[in-house]
């Protein structure tokens, strides 16, 4: 019986923070089970041949919006595809109650299970959910959200007081469909995550790898590579800003 389920021979590999390097790899249950110099054709069930190519972490795509305007399920299977054609194979996709999404509010008890449900299975890519907490019974999930739903980010609109998305409303509310969405629900919300952040630590981050199926060390370092690439390029912006405000002085 082959020792993997596939293999990638011949290729220059791009390892983040190494550089590139002349090595073979294995993959097993859809993770990279070795990186070696040599892995004989024998041992691999599947073969890719990728020499003179260069073999990369998949990317991850930390700013999605599956099901925003369309179906979840039906989103979920276009756009992942689409991702994935471009590289892509782990999504960070948003969701809030409200308009829009599901185009209704309640507990996310009720309602997350739904969005995992509708995407598993049509997802092409791994993917994991960055959420609203939008009401204020919401902020009693957040602990359930980590603890049990391995949700590691949350996100919080210093937009929507009375306004609708497009500005064109006093009628805020009607499109959150939340009765108080101010800076006091922002400070109730840094508190729960605070506290969750505190009560489950890194064993939450390592949840949240799990379900979101960052499984694949191949596509955790890409993620390492694309927060090491922001980063870089926050910098430079922040360079020249500094030298055109001292130019302009």
């Amino acid at each position: 019986m082959p020792r993997y389920d596939s293999a990638v021979l011949n290729g220059t590999v791009v390892i983040p923070f190494v550089g590139a390097v002349r090595c073979d790899v294995g993959i097993r249950d859809g993770r990279i089970a070795a990186l070696a110099d040599s892995i004989a054709s024998a041992e691999a069930e599947v073969v890719v041949d990728a020499r003179e190519r260069l073999v990369l972490p998949g990317g991850v795509d930390s700013h999605f919006h599956i099901g925003i305007y369309r179906d979840l399920a039906t989103d979920a299977s276009s756009e992942t595809a689409s991702a994935l054609r471009g590289g892509v194979t782990t999504v960070l996709s948003y969701f809030r109650t409200g308009q829009n999404y599901l185009n209704k509010s309640g507990p996310y008890r009720t309602i997350f299970p739904e969005v995992v449900a509708a995407t598993t299975g049509h997802a092409y890519t791994d993917f994991g959910y960055h959420i609203g907490v939008m009401t204020t019974e919401q902020l009693d999930e957040v602990d359930w959200l980590v603890g049990e739903q391995g949700v590691a980010s949350f996100k919080y609109y210093m937009f929507y007081k009375g306004l609708n998305f497009t500005s064109d409303s006093t009628h805020g509310g009607a499109y959150t469909m939340a009765e108080t969405y101010d800076l006091g629900h922002l400070y109730l919300l840094m508190r729960e995550v605070t506290a969750a952040g505190l009560r489950y630590g890194r064993h939450a981050s390592a949840r949240a790898a799990g379900v979101s199926g960052w499984t694949c060390p191949g596509r955790a370092a890409g993620a390492l590579r694309q927060a090491s690439g922001c980063a870089a390029r926050r910098s430079r912006a922040v360079r020249l800003l500094a030298r055109r405000s001292v130019k302009d002085g």
